[in-house]
């Protein structure tokens, strides 16, 4: 799943929950199915704004071999310092791939992120280009037949 050029609202939640953005996980670490989240800007509904006490997690690895890349995007300041949180306590942390890339905005700030093994702060293009919608999902190919606007590579 790709998510691209798109603003992400968080909504308020019910009493006592937090917010995630994402959740994702597999039974089969060969299965192609991460969530990418592309030159978006997450933020919150003015609703939710009102409430900054609520937190507001980048993802939840639901299962094993959970894989979300959030890339070139803007987050806003409702972001817990953390950024993801476990499903619960026996949540399998070593299998997941995790990746923040070329990120800003006041919630972009890693250095309270998780000390997962599978969590990746990343800088280098080559690394994340296999999520692009060209690499991943061959966007190019079938994208331009369905008069659909989106980015086939990196944006900046």
């Amino acid at each position: 799943m790709v998510i691209q050029n798109s603003i992400v609202h968080v909504r308020q939640p019910l009493d006592r929950q937090q917010t995630v953005i994402t959740t994702n996980g597999r039974e089969d670490n060969r299965k192609n199915t991460p969530i990418v989240i592309h030159n978006c800007s997450i933020i919150p509904t003015p609703e939710f704004k009102a409430h900054s006490s609520v937190k507001t997690h980048l993802g939840i690895p639901w299962k094993k071999y959970a894989r979300t890349i959030i890339m070139q995007s803007y987050k806003d300041d409702f972001i817990n310092p953390e950024g993801w949180m476990k499903f619960n306590e026996s949540s399998d942390v070593t299998t997941l791939y995790y990746v923040e890339f070329w990120k800003f905005g006041p919630g972009s700030n890693t250095s309270g992120r998780v000390k997962w093994p599978g969590y990746n702060n990343l800088n280098n293009p080559n690394d994340v280009k296999d999520f692009t919608a060209e690499k991943f999902i061959n966007g190019n190919e079938w994208l331009p037949k369905f008069d659909v606007p989106y980015s086939g590579g990196l944006v900046r």
